[in-house]
């Protein structure tokens, strides 16, 4: 007798190790980001009641992003990750790189600044910024860890750059910017 898979919107255990993993790929990321001279801040983790609860959870960014010396400088990074071999941009091993989902993207009130994708074999980052483009494109896929179809929005890979560059792109935009 075969095992009954469990819905992904009613596995609570896949989803609280889903959001477990990557809370700690956030703090990687949000390491990386102090690095370079910011501060930032992960929000603790929640876990939702029930899936009636999952829209309550749309705007918790993964990480907040500010700068020590300038106020205005203050953005959201979504953190995503991949079980894919890449050091770069250029090494990522497909042409285009998933972004976030349709559905995901749009729920957010506040849109992430950047969007930060970790290497889940070797720790590489690479990231571009939030705003939604010309170059982005979508797609359906199968999603093997919650057995699932998504609809995806993607960019290529062209488009996206180191972490560092990532940041202080949208650093000098938020200075520049007029209040």
């Amino acid at each position: 007798m075969s095992e009954k898979k469990i819905p992904w919107h009613k596995n609570d255990a896949l989803f609280k190790k889903e959001l477990e993993s990557g809370l700690e790929l956030q703090r990687y990321v949000a390491e990386k980001i102090e690095a370079l001279g910011y501060e930032t801040e992960v929000p603790d983790l929640q876990f939702r009641k029930s899936i009636r609860d999952a829209k309550k959870f749309k705007d918790i960014a993964d990480i907040i992003v500010t700068h020590p010396d300038e106020e205005r400088v203050r953005f959201v990074a979504e953190v995503k990750s991949r079980r894919l071999t890449f050091k770069t941009a250029k090494s990522y091993p497909w042409p285009t790189v998933f972004i976030d989902t349709v559905e995901g993207y749009h729920a957010k009130t506040t849109k992430p600044a950047i969007y930060v994708v970790v290497s889940r074999d070797s720790g590489a980052c690479i990231a571009m910024p939030g705003e939604l483009t010309d170059s982005w494109g979508v797609t359906e896929t199968w999603d093997r860890v919650r057995q699932i179809k998504v609809t995806n929005y993607v960019s290529p890979k062209e488009d996206w750059t180191t972490l560092r560059r990532a940041v202080q792109g949208v650093h000098r935009n938020l200075s520049s910017a007029r209040p």
